[in-house]
């Protein structure tokens, strides 16, 4: 999982933090499943608070995962508004309240950040330190990234909601979390099937190869044991050692195709796959182990 977004990073600082409240195991399933409600129900904001709770170092690692992949996810959604506000004379002011419709304090001062909002629907007022406000209508929509909005203190009510989205996509943050990009997913998987098929092939040709000399050898020494002579025990040794070749031959070949099959068509639904080779006494195979 490719992690891209600020929200994402600053989740991830904000673990050693978090882990030092100490989360228990029930709170940290509690956080996830209130978080995938929350996610379905439009509430991004809550969501996201949730899932970064359930990433804390002292939660369990299989409900870490789940919670660092949804959180990937909501971020991705999550709108993010930048308010470029000026007063009458055309001034930038810093010290700005910021409130919903229900009387939550979104900012007090603005610095350039971004603000997420729950999608849909908005009804926010702006009010300077003079006391000078005003009201503004927009409509927030999920993927919609870091939108600008101009404001100016004193205008009358200005309703945004039925003007253009000009989303600015949320930039690349590299992180050295390890991850698979969706678009790709899989992509190694299927190379790796198509070689291993390949592989398989060729090594079901040998098998028949040696098949077919190990009986030719074996032709030439048929006349053993009632007649047998120095060189003809030699060719049936020969015979013996090529129809083992040949066998094996068959196995590896019909084990890498499996092996490659199964690669090849299990991929694209994103599982994690792993290819290890096994060797015993009765010979070799192909192990291929994969996790939901």
């Amino acid at each position: 999982m490719s992690l891209r977004h600020p929200l994402v990073v600053l989740a991830l600082l904000a673990i050693p933090a978090a882990a030092s409240a100490g989360p228990t195991k029930r709170e940290c399933i509690r956080a996830n499943e209130d978080a995938q409600d929350q996610r379905r129900a439009g509430k991004l904001v809550a969501a996201h608070q949730n899932l970064v709770a359930c990433i804390a170092a002292s939660c369990p690692g299989p409900i870490r995962e789940d919670c660092l992949q949804r959180l990937h996810e909501v971020d991705a959604a999550l709108p993010r508004l930048v308010f470029d506000v000026k007063d009458g004379s055309g001034k930038v002011p810093t010290d700005v309240r910021i409130s919903d419709s229900h009387g939550r304090l979104l900012a007090t001062r603005l610095d350039g950040t971004a603000i997420p909002v729950d999608p849909g629907p908005l009804e926010l007022a702006f009010e300077g330190v003079d006391g000078v406000r005003t009201e503004l209508t927009l409509v927030a929509h999920e993927g919609d990234g870091e939108r600008h909005i101009p404001v100016t203190l004193g205008a009358p009510r200005t309703s945004l909601a039925d003007a253009p989205v000009a989303a600015v996509p949320p930039p690349s943050s590299p992180l050295v979390s390890p991850s698979r990009d969706a678009s790709n997913a899989g992509g190694t998987e299927r190379t790796i099937g198509l070689i291993l098929g390949g592989a398989g092939v060729a090594s079901l040709v040998l098998g028949s190869v040696f098949a077919v000399v190990a009986k030719s050898t074996y032709d030439g020494a048929k006349v053993c044991p009632n007649a047998c002579t120095g060189p003809g025990y030699q060719q049936g040794q020969s015979a013996y050692t090529e129809a083992g070749v040949a066998t094996a031959g068959f196995v590896a070949g019909a084990a890498l195709l499996l092996g490659g099959a199964t690669l090849y068509w299990a991929a694209p639904r994103g599982q994690t796959v792993s290819v290890s080779p096994t060797v015993g006494s009765g010979g070799a195979g192909l192990g291929v182990r994969w996790r939901w």
